[in-house]
């Protein structure tokens, strides 16, 4: 009798396999009541009675399968059962964990998130089922007229704003057999969705001290034409977009990104965005063309938000040498790689400018280059500001150190070198 009596009492513990039979069944009888525009885009009062049908069908679920669950969880199941019916699923989760810029899903099936001014991964207690985590990519994709598929295996997009995304998220996906593992590898990079202010840079992420800062935005009301330089998640759109905020209101900004992702607190901004051509090859917007046009809308700034190919480098260069202050970030290393990886790009052009003209037209458009450093287990740091002089000095560009990061402080110390000998006015 005893046996009978615990035999009873004994909790099932719920499979992966079982709790995707359970969400299938859920979501058929979901799809058989309702509207898909109600699953999709429903009132709070069509959310609520969607969400109390879930938990009533998981409990239904279960009993059906003679599964007896601890009440947690059954509630646990139901509550992922409306993440993934009415928002994103296991990413609500991660969406609400703080102040994250980037989440990133590995083919182990390991989730990982990015915290605002770090520069490393932190691993996430989370485990979706490959089933949940295609349903909910796919759900992302699905405004945007996109699937991830066998024929369609790599997938990149912008996502528009939305309540779980306020200001858009950049997407990046690519699902086996092309990444190599049971789950697709994806990264979702969130935009900013409220401006970069000093406090944020210079007191809570210590990317650069407060004389450096004030040493910068004197630079901006003085019209300087400064190259923000760095690796892959290093902040360079970070501090652009707080140094954008700098320029007087009364200077009209073109913006020209691609895609757009940069938040810019200014009453006089024009935002404009590249477009990659058609599957045929058609109606391609590229950096160079929003240049040209950016230039013929009388902009006091122009803004770019990072320099991929040369024409785009070409055509803002030649802006600035005229009378148009900038600002643009570019991928390197050191302020030394900056200026040749330019010059590679405009060898890439059809043009196929030489490198002595390249370097000499560098000279001309750029005043100072802000190198953004990226340790591999610290914070991210402006690590030095060079000016570039106005000649070549033996066919080459000549940079002076203006500052420098002195990292064997206790307390990160940034050392003045040089004064800013350039003047645009």
């Amino acid at each position: 009798m005893l046996g009978a009596m615990m035999h009873t009492t004994a909790l099932a513990v719920l499979t992966p396999e079982v709790e995707a039979a359970i969400a299938a069944e859920v979501n058929q009888r979901l799809n058989a009541e309702f509207a898909p525009g109600d699953l999709l885009n429903g009132t709070a009062e069509k959310k609520r009675v969607i969400s109390d049908t879930i938990k009533r069908h998981t409990s239904s679920a279960l009993r059906s399968r003679n599964l007896r669950v601890a009440p947690a969880d059954e509630t646990d199941l139901a509550e992922r059962l409306i993440a993934q019916t009415l928002g994103y699923g296991f990413l609500d989760r991660l969406l609400t964990a703080g102040e994250v810029s980037e989440i990133a899903g590995n083919p182990d099936g390991s989730w990982w998130i990015m915290r605002r001014g770090s520069s490393t991964f932190e691993l996430l207690r989370v485990r979706p089922s490959v089933i949940e985590v295609t349903s909910v990519l796919n759900k992302i994709l699905g405004p945007l007229g996109r699937r991830v598929t066998e024929a369609e295996p790599i997938v990149a997009g912008k996502l528009p704003p939305s309540p779980q995304l306020p200001a858009g998220a950049r997407l990046n996906i690519v699902a086996p057999p092309i990444a190599n593992g049971a789950y697709p590898a994806v990264n979702l990079r969130f935009y900013e969705d409220r401006p970069v202010q000093r406090d944020l840079i210079v007191d809570h992420w210590q990317m650069l001290g407060a004389e450096v800062w004030d040493f910068l935005t004197q630079a901006i009301q003085q019209q300087a034409r400064i190259l923000i330089s760095g690796s892959t998640g290093s902040g360079k759109t970070t501090l652009l977009s707080a140094l954008a905020g700098t320029i007087p209101p009364s200077h009209r900004i073109l913006l020209c990104e691609d895609p757009s992702e940069i938040f810019v607190d200014h009453p006089q901004l024009v935002r404009l965005e590249g477009r990659p051509p058609t599957a045929e090859g058609k109606y391609e917007v590229t950096m160079g063309s929003l240049v040209t046009s950016a230039m013929r809308m009388t902009p006091k700034w122009l803004v770019v938000g990072e320099i991929r190919v040369g024409g785009a480098a070409l055509w803002l260069f030649r802006a600035q040498m005229s009378d148009h202050p900038g600002l643009s970030t570019i991928h390197s290393e050191s302020p030394e790689t900056a200026v040749d990886t330019v010059c590679l790009l405009a060898q890439l052009t059809e043009e196929r400018v030489p490198f002595a003209a390249t370097k000499l037209l560098f000279t001309r458009a750029i005043d100072l280059i802000v190198q953004i450093g990226r340790p591999l287990d610290g914070p991210r740091r402006v690590e030095q500001i060079v000016q570039v002089e106005p000649a070549l000095q033996a066919g080459e560009v000549v940079l002076t150190p203006l500052w420098q990061f002195d990292g064997t402080r206790e307390v990160p110390h940034w050392q003045r070198l040089n004064d800013l000998t350039r003047r645009r006015r």
